[in-house]
């Protein structure tokens, strides 16, 4: 499964210009690596929004700890579950878009394909090295196996592409498997700063029988790493915060824990500009590394702007799973997890 940052961050591996988009090439040289089956991890990021809506709306009219908190990504929850234990009720309980795709694989897809969970391999191509620690949480298990078992950073897989002496720039595109192959654009902005703010936002307005503006929340995606941003949905008035870096992270908890400040969403990406930034994507000269990371998220946002579908209770083949294969206990099982206290150096 690729990530949404994964498919402008792996372009500069093979020469082609800042923020180019790959999709088609990525998911062919994976098939040229040998991996049998490529899925888009926006999909599942349509679910991680449509989950996450109905979360935040259950805690803003039926109670529960405000603000809500984003959990996908990996290291800001370990810093979470690390430094400020008080604030894990906090987190949403849904699992990142990642570990939802990996269950789905090994009980969805693997039930419709009719092959043995215990034969399949989950890999996830992304632009984190938190991830990593990720594949071995506990609690992103399902049946006893892991939802993601590897996870390759962009870098790395860049290298295998090499090493096979693959001609990535000139290879035939391929497109995602069919099975959670469509997405709305709401998971293609999750790789940016503000993405997962915006698209959850989204879905809060259709649930309330609200028709989405287009340029509804535009201002939550800039680069600034600080955003205080009101929004007024129905007769809801949310006050939502989006932040990246650890440090501008520690400053907002130690506001909240003081109660200086309020929230009612607050959105924590790790690194530079979120996912577009991550760690495991090639890094460029140094002096020019705020430019790329600007670039690759322009181009997520020029996607989200040109697509039809871009709110996830449009996605017809999420709304069908629904529908269908995924009851309460499902739901609660392969996309939904816990956290706990936790040491910062295990």
């Amino acid at each position: 499964q690729i990530a949404p940052a994964v498919r402008v961050g792996i372009s500069e591996e093979f020469g082609l210009k800042p923020g180019t988009i790959s999709t088609g090439k990525v998911v062919a040289a994976l098939k040229a690596l040998g991996f049998d089956y490529v899925f888009d991890t926006n999909f599942a990021a349509d679910l991680t929004i449509m989950e996450e809506a109905n979360e935040f709306v259950q805690r803003l009219t039926k109670g529960g700890d405000l603000p809500i908190m984003t959990s996908c990504c990996p290291a800001w929850v370990k810093y979470v579950e690390g430094k400020y234990p008080e604030f894990i009720s906090n987190l949403s309980t849904v699992k990142s878009p990642n570990a939802i795709m990996g269950a789905l694989v090994k009980s969805y897809f693997s039930q419709e394909n009719h092959i043995p969970k215990e034969k399949i391999v989950t890999v996830g191509i992304v632009p984190c090295t938190a991830k990593k620690f990720e594949s071995n949480r506990k609690e992103l298990m399902n049946d006893g196996f892991k939802n993601v078992d590897y996870y390759l950073t962009t870098t790395e897989v860049s290298m295998m592409i090499k090493e096979n002496k693959i001609d990535f720039k000139n290879i035939r595109l391929s497109e995602f498997d069919k099975l959670m192959g469509k997405a709305s654009s709401s998971g293609v902005i999750f790789g940016s700063t503000g993405g997962v703010t915006e698209s959850v936002l989204r879905a809060v307005s259709y649930l309330n029988g609200k028709s989405e503006d287009k340029n509804t929340c535009e201002v939550i995606r800039d680069t600034k790493d600080f955003k205080e941003v009101s929004v007024s949905i129905g007769s809801m008035k949310l006050k939502v915060l989006v932040v990246y870096g650890l440090k501008n992270a520690k400053e907002v908890l130690d506001k909240i824990k003081n109660k200086t400040v309020k929230y009612d969403f607050v959105e924590v990406m790790s690194c530079p500009m979120g996912c577009v930034g991550g760690a495991g994507n090639k890094l460029s000269n140094i002096n020019k590394l705020d430019e790329v990371r600007d670039m690759r998220k322009d181009l997520l946002n020029l996607f989200d702007s040109e697509m039809i579908v871009r709110n996830c209770f449009q996605n017809k083949e999420m709304m069908k799973l629904f529908n269908g294969y995924l009851n309460k206990e499902r739901i609660k099982n392969y996309l939904h997890t816990s956290f706990s206290k936790k040491s910062l150096t295990k």
